[in-house]
């Protein structure tokens, strides 16, 4: 489908500009009217615009996530684990580490990754299970992984004894969370003596 310059831009979702540009540094063709006004293929742009978009190098990245930096011996074994699993596979990966619940997105190394899948750098995601992500939410960013091409490998899809500790800490904080506010609800709520 053949569109005028405005139509591209605004189908694309970038300036007039920009592609006055690409068209004359001879990234991408435009036709001319009889008018001499630029007429572009869509399916030529998309294409052309796939392939600036994505990185020449994608990566794999193992993600390792413990609960705290107490739990270093958990730390060194996911880190082994995956290291010896990446290493089979013939995979040179970065690791990114985090130290937090399994209850929070909030982690910088979990947000590091997710920005990353969504500049599509990261070719391949492997993790020792899903868990490691978020305790609950992690289909979320599995459901990113697939928007971006990123393939997710889940090493281990059973929980381990470790984890399950992991959990119990994880559901003593949920229950801390839910008595204090609780008690801010009451509060707010007594009457006043």
């Amino acid at each position: 489908m053949k569109v005028s310059i405005r139509e591209a831009a605004d189908l694309l979702g970038m300036s007039q500009e920009t592609l006055r540009r690409w068209e004359a540094a001879g990234k991408i063709n435009a036709d001319r009217t009889s008018g001499g006004h630029r007429r572009y293929d869509m399916g030529e742009l998309r294409q052309v615009l796939s392939q600036l978009s994505q990185p020449t190098h994608r990566v794999t990245v193992a993600y390792i996530r413990v609960a705290s930096v107490d739990d270093q011996p958990l730390l060194a074994q996911q880190r082994h684990m995956l290291d010896g699993f990446c290493r089979a596979h013939g995979w040179d990966y970065e690791a990114i580490y985090d130290f937090g619940s399994g209850l929070s997105g909030e982690k910088p190394g979990l947000q590091q990754l997710i920005q990353r899948i969504c500049a599509r750098e990261v070719e391949r995601l492997v993790i020792a299970h899903r868990q490691r992500l978020l305790r609950f939410g992690a289909e979320v960013i599995l459901s990113i992984c697939a928007s971006f091409q990123t393939e997710v490998v889940i090493v281990s899809p059973m929980l381990d004894l470790t984890d399950e500790a992991e959990l119990a800490t994880d559901a003593a904080e949920v229950a801390a969370l839910l008595a204090a506010q609780r008690a801010s609800l009451q509060s707010q709520h007594a009457p006043d003596q």
